[in-house]
């Protein structure tokens, strides 16, 4: 890290408050990855999370010492008012003055909160990680979401949109374009840990699934797609549900579930499988994906989102439309094994260009130095 940080102009004396409502699957992975530069950088005393109390768990690579946690419930209304009580409190204990915001309901309720602060004000930096009024949901949610959206926007000194796809819709829906910046995720450029040796299936195709088992994922246009695939394919589904759980129409017995794993363990799947499968009906980057990456594994991903970005097809791995199983299947049928080498390969050096912890964290500690000055 230190040969990063002597080719970079760090911002001097800042203090990051960084805020979610919840941060289990993407957040946690984000968080895990900036953090520990912004501690080397900025001071292992400068970098605060403030974070629900059952879900720290999730980031622990991060110091416990900069975690703030927050009184979790089952009541999404409490989980919102320990939250803000929390940065209440942390505002006069720690006085940060880079307030980096995640997720559409950590920046509903903060973000009006902070004009009580004037008196001391912190550059409020926002990502949504995925802008609600993308997601499924009824009409008048959508348009709701983004008028909120829209109106808090001009709190913002700086609004880190992570895929191109999310900036455009952001300007779609009404956001200033000048507000905002797109700043793609990043991971090290080495796994964690020792990989797990994984026992599979002979001569089938080794087939890939990483995420939530909720419905935004589409695990269950994976599984209906390898119905149909007995003879040919075999999958390990790795996650476990959290927003809501996924009721899976079609069942098979070519199909495996895991769980929830840990990192070191899911390296392993990386390593050894033929393709990841991505089938989201939405989504804002695709974490998974450069995860899939990193180890030379291609991805077959619906054309959704920054998916479309990530995935470069033909090259690095193949896109389909959501929801069409029949498409996927015809995708995974026709899978030649030399080829997808080429294509993880290709989504290796993808990966590298473009992909890396080391940019976030240089783009993001830009934004800081940027919204403290426009702030001034």
């Amino acid at each position: 890290m230190h040969s990063l940080f002597e080719n970079l102009r760090i911002t001097p004396n800042l203090r990051v408050l960084h805020v979610a409502e919840t941060v289990a699957g993407g957040i946690a992975s984000y968080l895990e990855e900036l953090v520990p530069f912004q501690l080397n950088a900025y001071g292992p005393d400068s970098v605060k999370i403030i974070a629900p109390e059952h879900q720290i768990q999730h980031i622990n690579k991060i110091p416990q010492s900069n975690i703030l946690p927050f009184p979790a419930s089952s009541s999404r209304f409490l989980n919102v008012a320990g939250l803000v009580s929390a940065v209440s409190k942390a505002r006069i204990s720690f006085r940060p003055n880079i307030l980096n915001i995640h997720s559409s309901i950590a920046g509903l309720s903060i973000r009006p909160l902070m004009l009580i602060y004037r008196d001391n004000p912190a550059a409020i930096v926002y990502c949504s990680h995925g802008w609600a009024f993308n997601r499924e949901s009824p009409f008048l949610v959508r348009y709701a979401t983004a008028f909120v959206e829209r109106m808090l926007s001009g709190m913002c000194s700086c609004i880190i949109c992570v895929s191109t796809a999310e900036f455009n819709s952001a300007v779609a829906h009404g956001i200033n374009p000048d507000r905002m910046s797109v700043v793609y995720n990043g991971i090290a450029a080495s796994p964690p840990g020792q990989s797990t040796e994984v026992i599979w299936p002979d001569g089938h195709l080794r087939v890939l699934f990483v995420g939530r088992l909720d419905r935004q994922k589409g695990v269950d246009v994976l599984v209906e797609a390898l119905s149909r695939l007995h003879d040919k394919a075999f999958a390990y589904v790795i996650g476990g549900a959290v927003v809501d759980s996924q009721e899976i129409p079609f069942q098979s017995d070519n199909v495996c579930f895991l769980g929830w794993q840990s990192r070191e363990f899911i390296e392993g799947y990386y390593r050894s499988a033929d393709v990841l499968v991505m089938p989201s009906r939405w989504e804002a980057f695709g974490l998974t994906a450069i995860e899939a990456m990193r180890a030379g594994l291609p991805v077959i991903a619906s054309r959704v989102g920054g998916l479309s970005e990530v995935v470069e097809e033909g090259v690095t791995g193949y896109l389909f439309e959501k929801n069409d199983a029949r498409s996927l299947e015809r995708l995974i049928r026709s899978a030649d094994r030399d080829l997808l080498a080429q294509m993880g390969a290709a989504g290796r050096l993808r990966f590298n260009r473009l992909f890396s912890s080391e940019r976030v964290f240089s783009a993001m500690d830009m934004h800081y130095t940027q919204a403290l000055a426009s702030d001034s």
